[in-house]
């Protein structure tokens, strides 16, 4: 997905309205996600059939997907085009400058380093745009599980018990990715840092009855 702007708060060159074209900030190049639910064959395992073998199942929703972009930004009005307090953020937005050089991705943000070199952006000179793209580059993407063991008994024709036990975020894997996980504020004192992550794995116990 690419636009001009993707919220209020972005710069908009009046000068040159295609510096701004880019890619927007909720594009994901790649999202596979499965949902399943298997039976769990216990009766032909234990060769016995009765309430303690029968109704377990075990189900999740599994996602692979490739990270948000990172948006870049400088605080103040340098480009003097009065890019102000517009009711919904109370900052002046510009972009900073980009030198030539690698970006030095970082593909593992666990490591606590810089997400990307931060030493090639520098803020934008008084009077010029900053000539940075708004989101150059993609930050970290999901490995993520969300599952559950649940086992339905049958009480009687019409009714029944479903006990659940659900975890979110399984295997316990940091998923680094959302929208502000990298920040691209050269303004900041964290910027090129990962500064948020999803909940750790969460667990739960559920019981259901269905009449």
């Amino acid at each position: 997905s690419l636009d001009d702007s993707s919220n209020l708060q972005e710069q908009v060159n009046p000068f040159n309205s295609r510096a701004e074209y880019g890619i927007s900030a909720f594009d994901i190049k790649h999202n596979f996600v499965l949902s399943y639910n298997y039976e769990l064959p216990l009766e032909r395992l234990f060769r016995s059939r009765n309430l303690l073998t029968k109704g377990w199942s075990i189900s999740g929703i599994t996602r692979f997907a490739t990270g948000l972009p990172v948006t870049l930004a400088s605080n103040g009005d340098n480009f003097l085009v009065d890019v102000q307090n517009n009711g919904i953020n109370s900052v002046s937005i510009d972009l900073p400058n980009l030198a030539p050089g690698n970006l030095e991705i970082n593909n593992n943000p666990r490591n606590g380093q810089s997400y990307f070199n931060t030493a090639l952006f520098t803020p934008n000179p008084l009077g010029t745009q900053g000539d940075a793209p708004r989101r150059p580059f993609y930050g970290p993407g999901i490995n993520n599980w969300d599952m559950a063991l649940h086992k339905v008994t049958k009480l009687t024709e019409s009714k029944s018990l479903e006990l659940r036990l659900e975890t979110f975020n399984t295997f316990n894997h940091v998923q680094f990715d959302g929208n502000g996980s990298v920040d691209g504020n050269i303004n900041d004192a964290t910027f090129g840092k990962v500064v948020k992550a999803a909940p750790p794995r969460i667990s739960q116990l559920a019981v259901k009855f269905l009449f």
